[in-house]
């Protein structure tokens, strides 16, 4: 068209409703129809991913030129533009045509139509729309080549007075309209290249939810290139010296176009996130019910178990200072062995790790010098791997360790995470599940029985667990296994006293009677404060140690870690009882500490050597011991242990208690330990305090 030519006013055909763009009218339908009917594929393709990266990296550099604040992408990789063959013909084509037609000042939908209908013909959607904007990128480019260099560069100069091109100061404010315009373009492009990603084994081609997904895809591929139709007329018609170009088209159509791109893609973009939120699902169930499957078949070792947990070539790392591992780190180091799979988040306690890793540096059973060992533990931590800060922490815990850690660890998301909480019911408490050498689930928490036993658990399952009950009896061995007391009770029938809680004006008046007593009574008594399970802050339970190594009353060796464990491990026994189900004695009793231990008041257990045991409330041995007198006689004849006992058993009452457990615990049922019904269950809300009830 001359130079004196008002460019064509644009005709826009479809006018779909601004809240939905693909809710259109009956002509909108008969339009649509026509744009679907041009699409003729056969099956000639390309990779649209790098031919879209590069046309937006030369966008987005002449968009920072023209606003500094706009930030310069890096260069994108072009290895595979060099195998597009006659792509550059094509898109060379196409923008000649759409030069052709706007030059001539032709209706946009006419020209978007003959695109569609003759160039982009046997292409797929996504690629029509890839090679339109990578013509118009082509034809954007060069204009701004000859404008930046108009100034400094003869050979420019000399092009830019052949077109008779103006400056684009003169049309600023268009310009910005337009940069608005493609970026929107770009970000529907982008989005309408993951069309071909939907994954079709989960989506079928021919589902209904694909064929929606394709219409709209088909609307947003017609409006991006009638938007690149559009704005190469309005540069056609801003830029050129003699136009008497009208502010008027340009300053509406612009900014609507960019809206609509927007509208458009906003839409799309909530079906692709359906689609591929639909297909996710699906293979995640699929995924699960294959785990099912594979712990419902019976193997002939353990390997295809562990190969699907750990499909890396070398799935795991271990701390180096670990020399029996050597430089082993295949799943082939697993094969017949028992496996133990410690799960757990990112908050797994010292504690934990300095339990397992005690148990686990001891000699396992059975296993002779120089051999392998029989089991092994494996680390499969579960946490947002997205975060880096996470990976940080994870090594660090990871070096605590003197086992196996995976190295790539399982997304929260997949379906191997799914099965071991709804399986496995892992929570947030660290488990253990122990596998055999066929790879057969054994116990779903050893992690009690290597609390309470260490390697005596071997080989972990539940009928060795049911196996070291029938065999238990409450000694101090048993009582004190594993946690390096410093105390020697079996050493010359010392006496020993166990007491905590959190009220030092009782324990400071408890030990002074005590210490009494046994000076009257001839006889020699180690102390140990234990202080309460699970107290809210560990702050006041310090204290208290702070001061009793301080006053020199008791034994000033022991840390919180150590009355922690204690605590934890006394949970594991009974947990392990209400697992098998078995009623003992010994239940009793632990359940008897526990519960005199959560309330937070005064407590003490009495022993001598691996027979004498007492336990009672603090209030009333404060009570027993100031009324001495009345029981001393009984000593030579019964034995401290057992005179303190009748005297407590004639003046009080055993009062039933309550039972605070850690809300990560399984147990759901306890019973009561004095009056041997069923506890009732209430929920606590604690604060950050060391108060208990």
């Amino acid at each position: 068209m001359h130079a004196s030519e008002k460019m064509a006013e644009p005709r826009t055909l479809l006018s779909f409703n601004s809240n939905n763009p693909f809710v259109a009218s009956s002509n909108d339908d008969t339009v649509m129809k026509n744009v679907q009917d041009t699409h003729k594929p056969d099956g000639r393709t390309f990779d649209v991913k790098p031919v879209i990266g590069v046309t937006t990296q030369l966008f987005t550099d002449v968009a920072s030129r023209l606003q500094p604040s706009i930030p310069v992408i890096d260069e994108v990789d072009t290895m595979n533009l060099d195998a597009l063959g006659g792509l550059s013909y094509i898109t060379q084509k196409i923008g000649c045509e759409i030069t052709y037609k706007c030059s001539g000042g032709a209706d946009q939908h006419a020209t978007t139509m003959a695109l569609l209908g003759d160039i982009l013909s046997c292409y797929p959607w996504e690629g029509k729309v890839v090679l339109v904007l990578a013509a118009y990128a082509i034809i954007y480019g060069e204009f701004w080549l000859t404008e930046m260099l108009y100034s400094s560069d003869r050979l420019a100069k000399s092009v830019a007075r052949l077109k008779q091109l103006q400056h684009v100061d003169v049309v600023k404010p268009q310009f910005d309209k337009l940069n608005n315009l493609i970026k929107e373009m770009l970000e529907l492009t982008w989005c309408i290249t993951k069309f071909r990603d939907l994954p079709i084994d989960y989506i079928p081609r021919d589902s209904p939810a694909m064929a929606t997904a394709q219409s709209h895809v088909i609307i947003a591929v017609y409006w991006v290139i009638m938007s690149v139709v559009t704005s190469v007329g309005q540069i056609i018609a801003m830029v050129g010296k003699s136009s008497k170009f009208s502010t008027t088209s340009g300053t509406w159509e612009l900014p609507s176009l960019a809206n609509k791109m927007n509208n458009i893609h906003n839409h799309l973009q909530k079906q692709f996130d359906k689609l591929f939120k639909f297909a996710e699902e699906k293979r995640l169930a699929e995924s699960f019910g294959e785990i099912e499957q594979l712990f419902q078949t019976v193997h002939v070792d353990n390997m295809k178990v562990m190969r699907t947990f750990f499909p890396e070539e070398l799935p795991f790392h271990h701390n180096e200072s670990i020399p029996r591992y050597g430089n082993s780190r295949n799943v082939e180091m697993l094969r017949g062995k028992i496996v133990l799979l410690l799960f757990s988040d990112l908050e797994i306690t010292d504690e934990d790790i300095t339990c397992l890793t005690k148990a686990y540096k001891t000699e396992q059973p059975d296993q002779e010098k120089g051999k392998a060992a029989r089991y092994e533990i494996v680390w499969v931590p579960i946490w947002d791997t997205t975060i880096k800060e996470n990976k940080d922490l994870s090594s660090a815990k990871a070096s605590k360790m003197p086992w196996l850690t995976v190295v790539r660890p399982p997304p929260p998301q997949s379906a191997f995470v799914k099965y071991v909480r709804k399986v496995w019911r892992f929570k947030k408490k660290a488990i253990l599940v122990a596998l055999d050498g066929q790879g057969e689930v054994i116990n779903q928490n050893a992690l009690y029985m290597m609390y309470i036993w260490g390697n005596a658990a071997y080989p972990f399952g539940r009928t060795r667990e049911e196996e070291l009950w029938r065999e238990q009896k409450w000694t101090w061995d048993f009582l004190a296994g594993g946690l390096d007391l410093p105390l020697s009770p079996l050493e010359d029938e010392k006496h020993v006293c166990l007491f905590g809680g959190l009220d030092m004006g009782w324990i400071e008046e408890f030990t002074k009677k005590l210490e009494e007593v046994m000076r009257v009574a001839e006889t020699n008594i180690q102390m140990l404060y234990l202080g309460v399970p699970q107290p809210s802050t560990p702050t006041g339970t310090q204290q208290i140690i702070d001061t009793l190594s301080k006053e020199r009353i008791g034994e000033s060796k022991v840390d919180i870690g150590l009355i922690g464990f204690f605590w934890t491990r006394l949970e594991c026994m009974l947990h392990s009882l209400m697992q098998i189900r078995k009623k003992s004695a010994v239940q009793d009793k632990v359940t008897l500490l526990l519960t005199r231990g959560s309330s937070g008041r005064g407590w003490a257990l009495l022993l001598k050597g691996n027979g004498k045991w007492f336990q009672g409330d603090g209030s009333a041995l404060l009570s027993q011991l100031a009324d001495f007198k009345s029981w001393k006689n009984e000593i030579p004849t019964k034995g401290f242990i057992d005179a303190i006992d009748a005297s407590y058993e004639r003046y009080f009452k055993q009062q039933c208690l309550n039972l605070l457990l850690p809300g990560s615990s399984p147990i759901r049922q306890v019973t009561c330990p004095c009056c041997t019904k069923n506890m009732e269950t209430l929920l606590l809300f604690r604060c950050c305090n060391d108060r208990h009830f």
